[in-house]
Formats: C-alpha cells, sequence, structure tokens
C-alpha cells in the first residue's frame, strides 16, 4: 500500500473520521469549519462535531471537539449563525452568542432539532437546556437544520430537509420554531431522500437570485441506471448533490431553474455555505458514501473540497441560470512555480507529453479551439477527455489503477456539458490524492479522489484522435507553505 500522504490544501481532520462540513461559519474575522467527526474511529460510529478555524480558508487551526452525543442521540450535520442582537437571549452580558443548530439523530432513528450556544467565540458550546427546539412526532429523515436570517421580515429561517422535501420554519429568538412553507418533492428526484439543505442568495445584474442547494441518498450523476426523461443528467442510484436558482421572499422558494447537478463527480457532497462571509464561499465534503469506508487511511480518513466562491451566471441554450464555482481568493493568491510556461501547442494522439516534476499539488491551466479532443491522465491512475466536438467532459479512475478495492470506486465515466456560450477553458487542481476539474470558469465542475498504485506522479497529455490545438497550455506547481 502506498503512504497516506496528508494533501496540502483540502482540510483533514487530525486524527479519525471526517465527512459533511457543518456550521460553517465567519464572524469577527474568522473562518469557522465545524464538521462530522469520530475523534476515536476512521468510520463513522459515533458522530461529533469536530472544529477548526482560519483566517483565510486555507491554513487551518485545529480546535478541541464541540459537541458530543447526549442523552437525544449523536450529533449529526446542521449550521451556526452569529446572533448579534441576542435575540436568542442566550448571550451573556447584552453579547451576542453563536448559536449552533443541529440534529440529534437518536437511537431508534428518530430526528430532532436541538441548540448550542456559545459565549468565547466558539471556543466552547452549551447545549440549551430547552432541546430539542423543534421535533415532528412520525417523522424520519427529519435532518441538517440550515439556519439563516432573512432581515425584511426581522425573522431567523431554518430550512430542514424532511425526507423528500425541504420545510422552512420562522421564529423571532432561535428557540421557538413555527412551520412556514414547504418546497418539493420534485419529481426529477425521485424517492431520493433529501439531506443538507442550503439556501443563499448571490448577486445578479444589479439585482439577486436565491439558490436553494440539497444533498440526495439516490439519483446523483454518473451511477449506473436509467436516465429521468425529463432530465437526462440525472442519473442512477447513488448520493449526489443538486440545486434550484429562483426567488425567496422569507417564507416560500421559489424555483425557476433546476435541479442541476453542483458538481459532475462522485466526491462531492453536502457542501454548505459560509454564513456571513464577504464573499458568498462554501466547502464540500470530498468523499461518496459507498465507498468512504473502503479509502486507504491508516490514523484519519476523509477531507473536504477547496473552499469555493459562489455566483450565477445565464447560459444561452444550456441550463439558463446556473450555479458558478471558483476557488476561493486565497488559493488565487498562493505563489506557482512553473513546470510548464504557458504556450501555445498542438497534439497528435499517437505521441504523449509527459511531465514527470509536477510534485504532489499543483495546477494544469488550457484553453482549446473549440473543435477536437485532448485527454489527460494523472498518475496513471485518472484521466480526463475534453471532447469539444462531443460538447462534454468526461472524467474517468482507471480500472485496476487505484488502492482502493471498493467495486464502486473505479465505476463508470462521470461526464460533464460543455457550453457553446463560453471558451473551452480547463482547470485541474491536484492536491495529493483530490482533484477538481473547473470547467469553463467554473460553469461545471467534476470532483475525484485517486489513489494511485503507482509511485510516479506525473502527467501525460495527448490528443483523443485527431490532432487538437490548445490556444494557451501550462502547468504550475503550487507553493504552499
Amino acid at each position: 500500500m502506498p503512504d497516506i500522504l496528508r494533501p496540502a490544501l483540502h482540510f483533514t481532520p487530525p486524527q479519525g473520521w471526517i465527512n459533511d462540513p457543518n456550521g460553517t461559519l465567519w464572524v469577527n474575522g474568522e473562518y469557522h469549519l465545524f464538521y462530522q467527526a469520530d475523534p476515536d474511529s476512521i468510520a463513522n460510529r459515533a458522530q461529533h462535531w469536530g472544529h477548526a478555524v482560519s483566517a483565510d480558508l486555507l491554513h487551518w487551526e485545529h480546535l478541541p471537539t464541540a459537541l458530543c452525543p447526549d442523552g437525544l442521540g449523536m450529533i449529526w450535520s446542521g449550521s451556526a449563525v452569529y446572533d448579534r442582537d441576542n435575540a436568542s437571549g442566550l448571550g451573556r452580558e447584552g453579547c451576542g452568542p453563536i448559536v449552533a443548530a443541529y440534529t440529534n439523530h437518536g437511537p431508534d432513528g428518530a430526528e430532532c432539532q436541538s441548540l448550542a450556544f456559545s459565549n468565547d467565540g466558539g471556543r466552547t458550546f452549551t447545549k440549551y437546556e430547552g432541546n430539542p427546539v423543534l421535533a415532528e412526532p412520525g417523522r424520519r429523515d427529519f435532518r441538517d437544520p440550515r439556519v439563516i436570517r432573512y432581515e425584511p421580515l426581522n425573522l431567523w429561517v431554518m430550512a430542514v430537509a424532511s425526507g423528500d422535501r425541504l420545510r422552512l420554519y420562522h421564529s423571532e429568538n432561535l428557540r421557538q420554531w413555527r412551520f412556514a412553507s414547504e418546497f418539493g418533492p420534485v419529481a426529477a428526484l425521485g424517492d431520493a431522500i433529501w439531506e443538507c439543505p442550503d439556501l443563499f442568495e448571490l448577486p445578479y445584474q444589479g439585482g439577486s437570485r436565491w439558490v436553494f442547494t440539497l444533498s440526495t441518498t439516490n439519483g446523483g450523476p454518473g451511477w449506473s441506471g436509467a436516465a429521468h426523461p425529463a432530465h437526462p443528467c440525472i442519473l442512477g442510484d447513488g448520493p449526489g448533490m443538486f440545486y434550484f436558482v429562483g426567488s425567496f421572499d422569507g417564507t416560500r422558494f421559489v424555483a425557476e431553474n433546476g435541479p442541476l447537478p453542483v458538481d459532475y463527480g462522485r466526491d462531492f457532497y453536502a457542501a454548505i455555505g459560509f454564513y456571513g462571509s464577504p464573499q458568498p464561499v462554501w466547502i464540500g465534503w470530498q468523499n461518496c458514501w459507498p465507498y468512504s469506508m473502503h479509502t486507504p487511511a491508516d490514523t484519519w480518513r476523509g477531507m473536504m473540497s477547496l473552499p469555493r466562491e459562489l455566483s450565477v451566471a445565464y447560459d444561452d441554450g444550456q441550463a439558463g441560470l446556473r450555479l458558478v464555482q471558483q476557488p476561493c481568493a486565497a488559493f488565487e493568491a498562493l505563489p506557482r512555480a512553473a513546470v510548464l510556461a504557458t504556450r501555445a501547442m498542438v497534439l497528435r494522439p499517437q505521441s504523449a507529453l509527459q511531465y514527470s516534476s509536477c510534485g504532489q499539488t499543483f495546477e494544469i491551466a488550457l484553453e482549446m479551439e473549440p473543435a477536437g479532443a485532448l485527454e489527460v491522465e494523472l498518475f496513471a491512475s485518472l484521466r480526463l477527455i475534453v471532447d469539444a466536438d462531443a460538447g462534454e467532459a468526461a472524467l474517468e479512475r482507471i480500472e485496476g489503477a487505484n488502492d482502493c478495492e471498493h467495486p464502486l470506486f473505479a465505476g463508470e465515466r462521470l461526464t460533464a456539458p460543455l457550453s457553446a456560450a463560453a471558451p473551452l477553458r480547463v482547470r485541474l487542481v491536484v492536491d495529493t490524492n483530490a482533484v477538481e476539474v473547473f470547467l469553463q470558469e467554473g460553469r461545471a465542475v467534476i470532483s475525484a479522489l485517486t489513489y494511485p498504485l503507482k509511485s510516479g506522479r506525473g502527467v501525460a497529455v495527448r490528443a483523443a484522435k485527431e490532432p487538437c490545438a490548445l490556444k494557451e497550455f501550462a502547468i504550475r506547481r503550487i507553493q504552499t507553505t
């Protein structure tokens, strides 16, 4: 087995297990990342909330475990807000607390929503004595509260995933909640169980649009199974993450567009935004439930994605209004060292260009002419094909080349559409075992893990069929220290 190397830019736990990001929050110049953790196991046996803080979303300080299981059950996913005006009354000496809302998953499988609060900047939390604050008798799969402030109505809004739909609740004080509305079910998502909702506003053409995102237990891109006849991009019976673009009046969300895949890879799930951040930015779990406990590990297992800044853009003839994701500003500011300086070139199918000095953390940036197809092979374990003629990009793990024996890890080709309305720019960010492919300035993203069996960490590039012209091509090592 190869050494289990930690990525340099993707957040990992100090030890034990990690999955969904929780309680992502920016307050007083500090980013808080809470996350689903089992500090005593590399499998998800007893869920806690781990905790780390950062000034820039890339360099993290690990803090003690924030929340531990109690008599109501394990501590499942949720969110956090800064109650600036102390509407909850849980602050101290008139100062507002950080309030975390989370799901208690009971021993019998029942789920309810609870609160904890912190008056020392999130370093320690006290569980609210009136927990649970929201329970719906008879409801299962009732989880993952996302709390936001809706100023026009002077209200707090809680979005909770409830089976195959979203339920919205209102509160003046974060402690008492009343039902407001429901969104769903959605035919294109079938009977999938919804999880980890987020609801946020993004600027658009002098106004704004609201985006509702959710993760689902099945229906994700790239899994075997028949396509939904009205939504050919939504396939199969494995997990995925989707979004809708629309409007929100504080009570009801109305979709204009969607559902569309958030990420066309298998290894991006449960993303949630950093509430209060100066720029809209989120982070997701870079793993996939079916094989998550089979990836190579020693004292720790799992990682987060790169933090991604968010916007919406209109795409003529494709998806209409769509979510755009780009690596965060701190990532863009990291110094680079050229492995191959930017240049134009023509690739040919019979001869691959080989680059063996890329290191563990690097990026590939290229722009194609609007014709032809190219292939990029990473570490002899992962292959990206960008086919301008077919209007799609495809990512696949090479059969038998990865150190993960689960039969679904190699899996199927993962494809993402290319837009005819945008230049064919592609960026691959590689960080040890994590790969994120940003297509056409982030109009589509494909995320994947790879655990190469071979020791080499090189890159090979070739034309996939006929000669393929590149306007630009560059490889840059990313300097992380």
